[in-house]
């Protein structure tokens, strides 16, 4: 006999999705008679338990999270739910990441890619292809990272899902401010997601959006606004927030905090932080914790401590390939080091630190550069395609704002090609100083050096050429042309061609035809006529 439709859980399910990112720990205690009953379908036992996993990452609970998570895939494995595998699947890779595995990850949001293809929606690949994009962010592949965040967009506008729309504006903000050095677009991001985040009222993500703001904020040298970012989030996530994003609140307040120059302030937030229980449990993400304390003993001069914590916060990044965090913790390491008296190994850390450098930057540069002229690229072929289709319909008006458009963009582009001499500028100042300083060898000297001044060479080349395309565009100005002065060029340059064939040419023009175009674009075609 058929069973009836169990209502209940569906309403039960339905208010506790609405619940897991505003009040985590009712959403766990509204699922707990489903996974109770031995008369729940395995259906809502799998939703239940992955909404379950969820709620335990933002109380706090990531191992027992983990656990429901898994459970959920066998569940649904043994129950033939192929779309529930993938969700599983996908979770799954959430607390990988958040542990720091990323190739555990990465491999099980393959998997779930590869059935939600088939037996999920477009919303289901957007939400693998979002935590996709965060494990590339993290481990600084950003091509990578801008892709799957790009797809994530797409699919947002597509179905209109605001949720989507929020996480991904985060996570770009961050692209945008890390990679391509533009914080005022990160703000902007930044601002977006907190206005669709409180339209929804999820407060998990609006506190995450909170610190996303504040980061940028404060590498843009608004430090008090920045603190009042990190408060804001500090006070909405004093029940639920995951492990990780504590400690990186944590840090980023900590961090402003120090720039201000209250050492004493510093030091009384990181005892704070250290007396919670996440830092009690040393639950993922305490390495933030333990990077930003190596910083205030530096401030305090405590230098033989803080060089003892950054060496085994170096085993740690070794062994997991955090390498977001290693560059602070190379200067900080150098610090360190010279005012221990070790000067020469003080000297071989900051070369390290400046090779890193110089091959992000380069890396950075270049993908900034592929995406402007993409982003051109782009603009130019979807405005020629404007143009065409106004110039069928005769839409004078649409095609003076088309060309408008265009010149705005080439505008834009000319302007970001001379941003980007800011970091090539810096990497040859480097250049010149290494080149000078005798603490280094000549050997070190030359490799150094002449690798910086490559990379700055190839770099103001492709930017040049980027400019000198600017400006022959710019130089193309619309201007009123009589018809029959184009006629008249076509001609002569043609009347002796025609002589020699013996051919009668005739023209017919209606007397003050005038049009509007770059005259050698006219001319061109109706030579070849």
């Amino acid at each position: 006999m058929p069973q009836p439709i169990q209502i209940p859980n569906v309403d039960l399910l339905k208010e506790a999705e609405d619940l897991v990112r505003k009040d985590p720990s009712l959403a766990i205690e509204l699922l707990t008679p489903i996974l109770a009953s031995a008369d729940s379908t395995p259906l809502d036992q799998v939703r239940a338990l992955l909404l379950v996993a969820r709620g335990s990452l933002f109380v706090g609970r990531v191992h027992e999270g983990e656990e429901f998570a898994r459970q959920a895939l066998t569940l649904a494995r043994l129950n033939g739910l192929r779309r529930y595998e993938g969700l599983s699947q996908n979770e799954i890779g959430i607390f990988r990441f958040v542990a720091v595995d990323y190739e555990g990850a990465l491999g099980h949001y393959a998997v779930a890619e590869q059935l939600l293809v088939d037996h999920g929606t477009e919303l289901d690949l957007g939400k693998v292809y979002l935590n996709m994009g965060n494990v590339y962010h993290r481990s600084n592949d950003e091509i990578l990272a801008i892709q799957m965040y790009e797809r994530v967009q797409d699919i947002s506008e597509r179905t209109g899902d605001v949720l989507a729309e929020a996480k991904v504006s985060t996570n770009l903000a961050g692209m945008y401010g890390n990679v391509l050095y533009d914080n005022d677009t990160a703000i902007r991001y930044s601002r977006r997601a907190i206005e669709l985040y409180e339209k929804l009222g999820d407060l998990i993500g609006l506190g995450k959006a909170f610190v996303n703001l504040a980061h940028h904020l404060r590498e843009s040298g608004h430090r008090q606004e920045a603190i009042e970012y990190y408060h804001r989030s500090k006070e909405l996530r004093r029940t639920y927030v995951e492990p990780s994003d504590f400690f990186t609140m944590y840090r980023g307040l900590i961090v402003v905090t120090l720039q201000l120059g209250d050492f004493a302030k510093a030091r009384e937030l990181f005892r704070e932080a250290n007396e919670h229980p996440y830092a009690q449990q040393n639950l993922p993400g305490i390495e933030f914790l333990k990077e930003v304390e190596a910083s205030i003993l530096v401030c305090e001069k405590r230098y033989p401590e803080a060089l003892e914590l950054i060496e085994a916060i170096e085993v740690w990044i070794n062994e997991h390939q955090a390498e977001e965090m290693r560059s602070e913790l190379l200067r900080l390491k150098a610090t360190c080091l010279r005012e221990v008296g070790r000067a020469n190994e003080a000297i071989l850390t900051l070369e390290t630190l400046l090779t890193d450098q110089a091959r992000t930057t380069k890396r950075r540069a270049e993908q900034r550069l592929v995406q402007m002229r993409a982003h051109f690229d782009l603009v130019q072929a979807r405005t020629n395609a404007e143009v065409e289709r106004l110039r069928n319909v005769e839409l004078a008006a649409a095609l003076e704002e088309s060309t408008r458009l265009q010149r705005q963009n080439e505008e834009y582009l000319a302007f970001m090609a001379h941003e980007l001499k800011s970091p090539l500028t810096t990497i040859r100042s480097i250049a010149n100083l290494l080149k000078s300083d005798q603490r280094v060898s000549d050997h070190d000297r030359s490799v150094y050096s002449s690798e910086v001044f490559d990379i700055s060479t190839r770099m103001f080349d492709l930017i040049n050429q980027v400019l000198e395309r600017g400006r022959e565009l710019a130089q193309k100005e619309v201007s009123r042309v009589d018809v029959a002065t184009i006629w008249g060029h076509v001609l002569g340059m043609w009347r002796h061609r025609v002589a020699e064939k013996q051919i009668t040419l005739e023209t017919s023009l209606i007397d003050g035809r005038s049009m509007f175009p770059d005259q050698r674009e006219v001319s061109s075609p109706y030579s070849t006529i």
